[in-house]
C-alpha cells in the first residue's frame, strides 16, 4: 500500500508471518533492524512488485511484523482465527486489545478462518481453539511466498504453534487442514525466513536465515531455482504491466459492464487487461520474429544452391553465412527472451483472471486458483501464485453479499461479455485454423507439385545451373511449409477451439433457459457458471501445457 492511501499497482508478492507470543524485550531494537532488512532485500529483488503481509496479529511476533509493515507502506491483511470479538478473549491486557482494534482498523481487509467443515477429519485435540489456530497458520503458509518467523527452533508438538507453521511451509500442509480437500495436489509454498528468538535469554545476536528442504542458509546463497523463477516471473509481469498506460486501464475497468463497481473486482478485471494486453504483445512479437526466421531460411537455402550450382565465390558464402548468423541469432533470441513462453504465460494468467472476473460477477467467490494449473509444477508455479495473490482480496477477504437487483443485472452482463462474446471468438479462431491449416497444406502440395514438374524438365533440357537452382526453391519451400505446419499446430488449435465453441454454445443456451424461470438466483445458475468455469481452465491449461511441451524447433535453413 502507498503512503497515500492508493493501491500500489502490479500483483503483489505475499509474506506471511508466525512466530512466538514472547519475545525479549531488550532484543526487540535488533529485531526490527533485522525485519527492515529483510524488507529492504525482498524489495531489492521485486522492484517493481508490491509487497502484502498476512498476520494473525496475535501478541508479539505477529503484531511486530505487522507495525513494521505499517512503518514501511507494506499492505497488511489481518487473517484471525476467530471472529475479532472472541479473538480478543485471548488477549492479555486492555492495552493489548486497543493495539489489536489499531492494527485491524490500519489493515486493507481481515480473513476470518472459518470453523473446520469436517469433523471426522479434523485433529484429534480436545482444544478446538487449537484447531482455528492451525488452520490459520495453514491459510497464512498456503497463500505466502515468504514466511517470516521470528522463532526459538524448538519442535514443540504443539497443536497450531509456531513450529506447525514453519513445518507447514518446509514440508507441506495437511490434507485435513487444507482450504481445499484435494488430495492430489502438491502446496506451493515459498521460503522461511527466520529470526532465531530465545523466549528465556536476551543479548544473543540477531541474524537472518533461511530454512527450506531442512536446510539453513545465509540469505544472500539462498536462491532455490524454482522459487528464484517464480519471483523473477513476477516482477518481469509487474515491469511490463507498468509500460501500458494506467489511464486506458483504468476507464476501461470503469467502463466495464460485466463487473461490479467493487474496487477488489475492478482491480482483478484491471490485471485481466494487462495480462491479456501482454499476451498479444508477446504473440506479435512471436509470431513476427518466427516468420523472420522463416523468410530467412528459405533465403539461406537459396542462397546455398546458388553458391554450389550456378555462381562461385567469396561473396556469396560471406552472404550464406551471414543470413545464417542472423536467422539463428533471431531464433535464439526467441528461446533466450522466453517469448512463446511468456505469450504463453499471460495467456494463461489472463485466462485465469477472466474466469475469476465473471465468477466474482455472478456473486461466487470460489478461487480459481484452487482448479487451474493444480497438477503443474516448477515453470508454472508462478501463474497460480499471480492468480492468487491478485484475486485474494475479492475471493478472501470479508465482504457483504451483493444485492438482489445488481445480480440480476450482472448476470445479464456475464451472458453477453462472457458466454456471448467467447463463443464468437471460439468460432471465429476455430475458422481461422481450420483455413490456416487448409492454406499452409495447400502451399506445401502445389510447391511439391511445382518441384515434381520442374525436376521433369530439367530432366528433359540437361542440365542447367539456374535451373537445379529453380527445382532446389520449391522444395525448400515444402520443408518451411511443413515445419510451420508443425510448430503453429494449425490442427489441434482448431480442434480446442471447436471444442470451447460448443462450450460456450451449450453453457449460453442452458444460462437462457435458467433465466427464462422464476429464480434467476439459484443453486443451478451458479453450478453451470462454476462448471464452465472449471471447463475453460482445464482446457486452456491442457493448451498450454501441449505449446510448452512442443516448442518451436531448429529452423531448416540448408
Amino acid at each position: 500500500m502507498k503512503k497515500d492511501g492508493h493501491p500500489s499497482a502490479g500483483i503483489p508478492f505475499v509474506i506471511g508471518v508466525t512466530g512466538h507470543r514472547e519475545l525479549p524485550l531488550e532484543d526487540l531494537d535488533k529485531i526490527k533492524s533485522v525485519l527492515r532488512d529483510l524488507f529492504a532485500e525482498v524489495q531489492s529483488l521485486l522492484p517493481e512488485t508490491p509487497l502484502r503481509v498476512l498476520s494473525p496479529l496475535a501478541e508479539g511476533a505477529d503484531r511486530l511484523v505487522a507495525e513494521i509493515a505499517l512503518e514501511l507502506g507494506v499492505e497488511l491483511v489481518a487473517v484471525l482465527p476467530f471472529p475479532a470479538a472472541d479473538y480478543e478473549q485471548d488477549f492479555g491486557s486492555p492495552e493489548s486489545t486497543d493495539e489489536f482494534r489499531r492494527l485491524v482498523q490500519n489493515s486493507v481487509g481481515v480473513v476470518t478462518i472459518p470453523p473446520h467443515s469436517d469433523a471426522k477429519q479434523a485433529p484429534q485435540t480436545s482444544d478446538p481453539r487449537a484447531i482455528q489456530y492451525a488452520l490459520t497458520g495453514a491459510f497464512v503458509a498456503e497463500h505466502s511466498q515468504l514466511m517470516i518467523a521470528l522463532w526459538d527452533g524448538e519442535y514443540t508438538g504443539k497443536l497450531g504453534g509456531t513450529w506447525q507453521v514453519v513445518d507447514f511451509v518446509r514440508h507441506g500442509i495437511p490434507v485435513s487442514l487444507r482450504a481445499h480437500g484435494d488430495q492430489l495436489s502438491q502446496e506451493e509454498l515459498g521460503d522461511v525466513a527466520r529470526v532465531p528468538v530465545d523466549r528465556t535469554t536476551s543479548g544473543k545476536a540477531i541474524t537472518l536465515e533461511f530454512l527450506v528442504d531442512n536446510q539453513e542458509e545465509p540469505v544472500a546463497l539462498k536462491d532455490a531455482p524454482t522459487m528464484a523463477l517464480a519471483r523473477r516471473n513476477l516482477n518481469t509481469f509487474n515491469l511490463k504491466s507498468k509500460a501500458l498506460s494506467r489511464e486506458s486501464r483504468a476507464s476501461e475497468c470503469i467502463e466495464s459492464k460485466q463487473i461490479s463497481q467493487g474496487g477488489a473486482t475492478c482491480d482483478i478485471r484491471e490485471q485481466f487487461v494487462i495480462a491479456d494486453a501482454l499476451a498479444i504483445r508477446m504473440q506479435r512479437i512471436y509470431l513476427r520474429a518466427w516468420a523472420a526466421v522463416l523468410y530467412l531460411s528459405f533465403t539461406a537455402a537459396i542462397t546455398l544452391q546458388i553458391h554450389l550450382n550456378a555462381v562461385s565465390g567469396w561473396l556469396l558464402s560471406v552472404a550464406y553465412g551471414a543470413i545464417i548468423v542472423v536467422a539463428f541469432s533471431v531464433y535464439y533470441g526467441i528461446k533466450l527472451f522466453r517469448v512463446e513462453e511468456r505469450y504463453l504465460d499471460y495467456r494463461a494468467l489472463a485466462e485465469g483472471l477472466r474466469v475469476q472476473t465473471h465468477w466474482l460477477a455472478a456473486g461466487m467467490h470460489n478461487p480459481v486458483c484452487q482448479f487451474y494449473l493444480h497438477r503443474q509444477h516448477s515453470e508454472l508455479r508462478w501463474i497460480r501464485t499471480a492468480i492468487r495473490n491478485a484475486t485474494f482480496k475479492a475471493t478472501s477477504l470479508d465482504s457483504n453479499p451483493d444485492d438482489r437487483a445488481s445480480f440480476d443485472v450482472r448476470v445479464s452482463a456475464i451472458s453477453t461479455n462472457w458466454l456471448q462474446e467467447q463463443l464468437s471468438y471460439f468460432t471465429h479462431a476455430a475458422q481461422k485454423a481450420v483455413r490456416a491449416e487448409r492454406r499452409w497444406t495447400w502451399a506445401a502440395r502445389i510447391m511439391l507439385g511445382v518441384g515434381v514438374i520442374l525436376a521433369a524438365i530439367k530432366s528433359s533440357l540437361g542440365h542447367s545451373p539456374w535451373l537445379v537452382v529453380l527445382v532446389a526453391a520449391p522444395t525448400i519451400l515444402v520443408a518451411i511449409f511443413t515445419l510451420h505446419l508443425q510448430n503453429r499446430k494449425f490442427g489441434p488449435l482448431a480442434q480446442q477451439a471447436s471444442r470451447m465453441a460448443s462450450l460456450f454454445k451449450c453453457a449460453l443456451k442452458r444460462l437462457k433457459e435458467l433465466q427464462a424461470t422464476s429464480k434467476p438466483m439459484n443453486l443451478e445458475l451458479e453450478q453451470l457458471l462454476q462448471q464452465l468455469g472449471r471447463e475453460v481452465l482445464a482446457e486452456n491449461a491442457e493448451w498450454v501445457t501441449l505449446h510448452r511441451d512442443r516448442p518451436i524447433s531448429t529452423p531448416f535453413v540448408a
